[in-house]
C-alpha cells in the first residue's frame, strides 16, 4: 500500500512541478516585454523621415491622353452646336448663344494640368470667336446687311477656324497621334442668312 502511496504522490509532484513551469513559461510568453530604461547618455537613435507618397506626373503621355480626351467633351459638344448656328436663322440665334456660352464656362473652369494650357488657350479662343461672331450676327437682326457687316462676320468665322485648327493641331500633339487635315474643319462662310441685302 506503501508503494502505491508512494508512486501517487510522485506524480502528483510531478504534476504539481509541470504545472508550475508551465505556468511560468505561459506567463513569459504572453507577458509583455520589459522595457529597458532609457540611457542618459550615449548615441541616441534618428527618426527616419516620413516616407514620401508618390504623386503620378499627370503630363507624362499616358497620363495626359485621357485628360486630354476628357476636355475634349466641351470642344465636341461646342463643335455640334455651332454647326447648328450656321444653319440657323440669325433672328433664332439667342438660345444657341446661350448654350454655346454655358459649354464655354465649362472650358474656362475646367482645372487641368500646366501641359494643358496651351490646349485650353486654343479652344478658348476658338469658342470665344465664333460667339463674338455669332452676336455680331445677331446684333444686326432688325437691320439690313451691309458689306461690311459681312466681312465683319467672315473675319470673325475665318478667325475661328485658325483657332480651332490651332486646337485640333495640339489635340493631336498631346494624343500622340498624326492629324490628318479635313478640307473643311467646320463650315467655312458664314450663316446663309448672313448675306448682304441689295
Amino acid at each position: 500500500m506503501k508503494s502505491k502511496n508512494s508512486k501517487v504522490a510522485v506524480i502528483v509532484t510531478i504534476a504539481t512541478i509541470l504545472v508550475v513551469v508551465l505556468s511560468l513559461v505561459g506567463s513569459s510568453l504572453f507577458s509583455s516585454p520589459a522595457v529597458s530604461p532609457t540611457p542618459t547618455s550615449g548615441p541616441t537613435s534618428t527618426p527616419l523621415p516620413p516616407t514620401e507618397t508618390f504623386t503620378p506626373n499627370p503630363c507624362t503621355p499616358e497620363n495626359i491622353k485621357p485628360i486630354a480626351l476628357d476636355y475634349n467633351r466641351n470642344a465636341r459638344a461646342f463643335d455640334d452646336l455651332s454647326v447648328l448656328a450656321q444653319n440657323t436663322p440669325r433672328e433664332q440665334l439667342v438660345p444657341i448663344i446661350s448654350q454655346l456660352q454655358d459649354i464655354r464656362r465649362k472650358s474656362e473652369d475646367y482645372s487641368g494640368p500646366a501641359c494643358l494650357a496651351k490646349l485650353q488657350e486654343y479652344q478658348l479662343a476658338y469658342m470665344n470667336t465664333f460667339i463674338n461672331m455669332l452676336v455680331a450676327l445677331y446684333s444686326t437682326v432688325n437691320a439690313e446687311l451691309t458689306q461690311n457687316d459681312v466681312d465683319a462676320i467672315n473675319q470673325g468665322m475665318a478667325a475661328s477656324i485658325e483657332y480651332h485648327n490651332q486646337y485640333m493641331a495640339e489635340l493631336a500633339r498631346l494624343l500622340g497621334v498624326t492629324l490628318i487635315p479635313s478640307n473643311t474643319p467646320m463650315p467655312t462662310g458664314t450663316p446663309p442668312t448672313a448675306t448682304p441685302t441689295p
